[in-house]
């Protein structure tokens, strides 16, 4: 299992490999999107191959950067990791789908790919790949052993689509008594348990809050549905093809759901949460989210179950408390940057820690400054003197409010835990751009530099806030001129910066040594 490694400037290709269908529903598509996402984000080109990839998800797709693609058979897959390999050397594939089995895996090891599993309840007996991925609460249960591989369990690592990304500040307003309830089963819901869940709460009583009823792409119940609605005298919302579902679950009270993908979406907005059990993979899901307390589980979606459901949702409208313990307990479960270290761990093929880049906040300030004032970086820099707390404060605020400034963070990812690793800031000058890198001390001779640099070179491209880059380097400084040149960059000219004799190297997309997709 040792894929080659080519430059850190190689933009490599990773192929995620989903299906979707009435039967099997839509998530394992939708969680392939939000790490096709992240893998975009951090410099990968990146095609979903699949069955059942219409219009309900290509726009989607497109606007995450990641392509789709029909395949069907392992051939499929096959020729694809061919084609990929021969134009960007190094190849990634991600499986996702409980229709895969040993010989997909080894299959796809032979043909010189990194592999990452996507896993909910141990369905094969054995595994072969170098990642497994089961994000689900209860993944610590599952007993893995891959001999080789890289586990990344649990909601550390929950894929959640880039657009909820930008609610991680999100503050929940509990009210005294909930005034909205959503309903929602899952992309298919092939048992309509969507109807099953409404009849038991207009068997319950007719004056619920407000009440809305949210459909997936593949949901094959309409006309029953309407049917149910249209005689029952229960005022119901029926949504489908939200546009901005962060918002929706955001404006939510309280929710009914099935245990699957979504639990964890509304776990990260604070949702407080009553589960129905659809399928077998989400039996240990329902009870380790209601042990965590982000949950409450009514059990299977039958009868019996329904009706603990309308009990527990007629409990919760009227117990705030209840409600702010409950997403308290879900914002604590999933923080939304697993998609991001899972794509870390994707594209780390060389020996050093997987790294990740997150956009700065304003909290960074304090550790930025310490890395700044260190004697290392103030060698290398163009102006060596220390930096006094308020001016940097002052500097430092004024960079982040600026729209011709990028910032990112390093996060080294492991399994206890990340760890801020440096810093990389971008600034624009008209049509020019200038690149400034900075490792914190325990992480500096790890040969973290070329990387780093080569995948903030790609997401400040795949951002549009640059064509090109610039970086300067003095003369003195000849570590910094190999982690460049590795990296993608090339020596232009020696020139001068800020009156200080120094080389001026370029990074562009499109130059031989950054194939871009």
């Amino acid at each position: 299992m040792n894929p080659s490694r080519p430059s850190p400037s190689s933009a490599p290709a990773v192929l995620l490999r989903a299906d979707a269908s009435p039967a099997m529903g839509t998530g394992h598509v939708m969680r392939c999107l939000a790490l096709g996402a992240a893998l975009a984000g951090q410099g990968a080109t990146v095609t979903l191959l699949g069955r059942g990839l219409g219009d309900w998800i290509a726009p989607r797709l497109a606007a995450c950067g990641v392509e789709a693609r029909p395949a069907a058979t392992r051939e499929d897959l096959r020729q694809a990791i061919v084609r990929a390999g021969r134009r960007h050397g190094r190849v990634g594939v991600v499986l996702d789908g409980y229709q895969f089995q040993l010989a997909d895996h080894q299959d796809i090891l032979e043909a010189g790919a990194r592999l990452l599993v996507l896993d909910d309840f141990r369905h094969l007996p054995a595994y072969a790949c170098h990642l497994l991925l089961n994000q689900n609460v209860s993944a610590a249960e599952m007993g893995y052993d891959i001999p080789g591989a890289r586990l990344l369990l649990g909601p550390r690592f929950a894929l959640l689509r880039p657009e909820f990304l930008a609610w991680s500040g999100h503050v929940r307003r509990i009210p005294g008594r909930a005034a909205s309830i959503l309903v929602t089963m899952g992309g298919s819901d092939p048992a309509n348990a969507t109807l099953g869940a409404l009849q038991a709460l207009a068997a319950r009583r007719r004056d619920w809050p407000r009440l809305r009823v949210l459909l997936g792409g593949q949901y094959p119940h309409r006309e029953a549905l309407d049917a149910f609605l249209d005689r029952a005298g229960l005022a119901v919302e029926v949504l489908r093809n939200v546009a901005d579902m962060p918002a929706l679950l955001a404006g939510t009270d309280v929710a009914l759901g099935a245990a699957g993908t979504t639990t964890l979406e509304m776990a990260f907005l604070g949702v407080p949460l009553v589960t129905l059990t659809l399928a077998d993979n989400q039996v240990l899901v329902a009870a380790a989210l209601d042990a965590s307390g982000a949950a409450r589980s009514a059990g299977w979606a039958d009868a019996a179950g329904f009706a603990r459901a309308v009990d527990l949702v007629e409990s919760l409208v009227a117990d705030a408390a209840g409600r702010e313990a409950m997403s308290r307990a879900g914002r604590v479960l999933v923080d939304g940057l697993g998609a991001a270290r899972a794509a870390a761990h994707v594209l780390a093929w060389d020996d050093g820690p997987p790294v990740y880049l997150r956009d700065a906040r304003l909290g960074d300030s304090a550790l930025l400054l310490e890395w700044a004032n260190h004697p290392g970086v103030r060698a290398a820099s163009f102006t060596s003197r220390p930096i006094a707390p308020g001016e940097h404060e002052r500097w430092y605020a004024s960079r982040l409010a600026s729209p011709d400034c990028l910032i990112f963070i390093v996060e080294a990812a492991s399994g206890a835990g990340d760890a801020p690793a440096g810093v990389v800031r971008f600034e624009r000058d008209g049509p020019d751009c200038v690149i400034s890198v900075a490792l914190a001390p325990a992480f500096q001779g790890r040969g973290l530099g070329p990387r780093v640099i080569a995948q903030s070179c790609r997401m400040a491209a795949r951002r549009r806030f640059a064509a090109t880059v610039d970086a300067f380097i003095k003369l003195d400084n000849p570590a910094s001129r190999k982690a460049f040149s590795k990296a993608g960059f090339t020596l232009m000219e020696e020139t001068a910066h800020r009156g200080i004799p120094c080389l001026r190297m370029r990074w562009s997309p499109q130059s031989p040594e950054n194939p871009g997709p």
